[in-house]
């Protein structure tokens, strides 16, 4: 038989676990609404607007051109790595409510944000994220096996006929 089944045992769960997730600090999240459009005046009159006192969601729903837009501009939770640098580093800075001083430029277009609201999120404890462990390590122990057992097979090609040998008779 090529592939024995292997005992994926609690120490070894135990020990990824520690590599992926020990010792990992809570991962602060902001929940954001922007409001994207084309050119850097349309994003200064849709500020002007909210400053005086226009409603954040309603304007993303009629002004945004991103498809967030219709839900208010409500980007949901991401972490500072899921946006780029200049737009983490503007809303990461920011207080909850408060709205972007200026328009933030990207490959998109020009953006105007309101933080809505910050949390910390820690690792999985590891009832959480003991099943998907193993099956992680259960899928590596596959391809060692598929691994080894094709470095151990030799292919003849009997070129009188169409059947291929192997050294195990396959």
């Amino acid at each position: 038989m090529l592939f024995r089944s292997t005992k994926i045992t609690e120490d070894a769960i135990q020990d990824r676990y520690k590599k992926v997730y020990g010792g990992k600090a809570a991962i602060e999240q902001i929940r954001a609404r922007h409001i994207l459009v084309t050119t850097e005046a349309e994003a200064n009159a849709v500020l002007a607007a909210l400053r005086n006192g226009e409603d954040f969601a309603t304007m993303a729903a009629s002004r945004s051109r991103d498809p967030d837009g219709r839900q208010g501009g409500d980007l949901g939770f991401f972490r500072r790595e899921q946006v780029s640098p200049s737009i983490a580093d503007a809303v990461f800075a920011m207080q909850i409510g408060e709205i972007s001083a200026k328009p933030i430029r990207n490959e998109f277009g020009w953006h105007v944000f309101k933080t809505e609201e910050r949390r910390f999120v820690a690792p999985p404890v590891l009832a959480d994220v003991r099943e998907s462990i193993r099956q992680e390590l259960r899928a590596q122990a596959v391809q060692l096996a598929i691994s080894q057992a094709r470095s151990q097979l030799t292919i003849r090609i009997d070129r009188k006929s169409t059947r291929l040998n192997s050294s195990h008779g396959y």
